[in-house]
């Protein structure tokens, strides 16, 4: 198996930071692009060359459970771990109904991101 590709969507820079250093630092993982929006990350899904998304649910054109859908549906092949920034309780439980990895409500310790990855690293290989 080859490393296991990654993306970033997230809108603040100092996350986006943390994100790509705690991906890069990961035996096994790539971070192929960072992108600050909804758009830009619709542009690099189509090659089909991304395993997960770290995705900010919050953040420009994308804020509805309706655009997340757009995005499972037109891209069935790509896993996500959302991050939240605020808790929801009827969106938490939308995202269970859906193919999604893994979710997080902001503030969360990166250390459970950190392990997040590695439950995936190992999903991946079964």
């Amino acid at each position: 198996m080859g490393s296991i590709k990654v993306v970033i969507s997230e809108k603040d820079p100092l996350l986006q930071k943390l994100y790509a250093d705690l991906v890069k630092e990961k035996n096994g993982f790539s971070l192929v692009k960072i992108v600050t929006d909804i758009n830009q990350l619709r542009a690099e899904l189509p090659d089909g060359l991304m395993d997960i998304v770290i995705l900010n649910f919050y953040q420009n054109n994308l804020n509805s459970i309706e655009a997340l859908d757009a995005l499972l549906t037109d891209y069935p092949k790509v896993d996500y771990i959302l991050i939240l920034d605020r808790k929801n309780s009827e969106l938490e439980r939308a995202l269970l109904r859906r193919n999604i990895f893994k979710y997080f409500v902001s503030p969360f310790r990166f250390e459970t991101l950190k392990q997040t990855l590695n439950d995936y690293q190992q999903y991946r290989l079964h």
